[in-house]
């Protein structure tokens, strides 16, 4: 027996359906795409900014924990090698003394200080002695505030045991010593050797050794000298230094500025 029935007919896709979905599919795909290299790109940014951002905290930790020991009134400005750079002397030890010779006293080579707390190898490593220091120009050698701290009598031939200490100072010509004023404290400050950061180029360097060069290597050498400001002591506030670090951030030549305050506790 022949059975009979309708012949079936199997669809297919037509050119021009294919061409659209193939149409679509492209445009799917570069919105996927530019959307992952947006995300991708956001997300490096962030990145980026971040670590300039991590960068710049370190080294205003830096210099925050450095300038806050700085001797009163020692902060100074000035352009070495066509380099901006900050100026200052890190305080070694602060006593209080009794008896120093100053004008018109007759000028003598012993101070008369009072035992202190804090008579260690940093004290040892002091070279100069300064009282009154009101500006930077007073650190200077014979200055009449700041002198010498002589080898013979002086911080290695201290009897500690004593409660009164005999200083044996010195100008840098191996004179005697005669202060130019009295500090309203009495206080006398024991430096050392003078610390300098300086802008150079890209990086921030301490006393010529590169202090950071990845963290600081986008630092915009275009700052002006203003980014760097010294506010000196009076008698309503404390010193205090004023930075406006400027970076750039190399993915797309993004502008970061970062403005800090950091204030010198220490008076004369």
């Amino acid at each position: 027996m022949v059975k009979s029935g309708k012949k079936r007919h199997v669809k297919g896709f037509t050119l021009i359906e294919m061409v659209t979905v193939i149409i679509i599919l492209g445009i799917v795909a570069v919105g996927a795409t530019s959307f992952m290299q947006y995300s991708t790109r956001m997300y490096l940014d962030a990145k980026e900014r971040d670590q300039l951002i991590s960068g710049a905290r370190f080294v205003l930790e830096r210099l925050k924990r450095e300038i806050r020991h700085a001797a009163p009134n020692s902060l100074k400005l000035e352009t070495i090698s066509g380099n901006q750079c900050l100026s200052f002397y890190p305080i070694v030890a602060v006593a209080a003394y009794i008896d120093i010779p100053v004008e018109p006293e007759a000028a003598r080579s012993s101070v008369t200080i009072k035992n202190f707390d804090g008579y260690d190898d940093r004290f040892l490593d002091a070279t100069h002695a300064v009282v009154y220091g009101l500006n930077a120009s007073d650190y200077d050698n014979d200055s009449g505030k700041k002198f010498r701290i002589k080898q013979s009598g002086g911080i290695n031939d201290l009897n500690t045991s004593l409660t009164i200490w005999q200083l044996n100072l010195e100008t840098e010509s191996l004179g005697l010593v005669q202060f130019t004023a009295d500090s309203p404290t009495r206080r006398m400050y024991f430096i050392n050797t003078q610390t300098t950061f300086c802008f150079v180029g890209t990086t921030l360097t301490r006393n010529g050794i590169t202090l950071a060069d990845k963290l600081a290597v986008n630092i915009n050498t275009s700052m002006p000298t203003s980014s760097v400001e010294v506010i000196e002591t009076s008698l309503q506030r404390n010193g205090l230094v004023r930075f406006m670090l400027n970076f750039v951030n190399e993915a797309n030549d993004e502008p970061i500025s970062i403005t800090s305050e950091i204030q010198v506790p220490n008076v004369p």
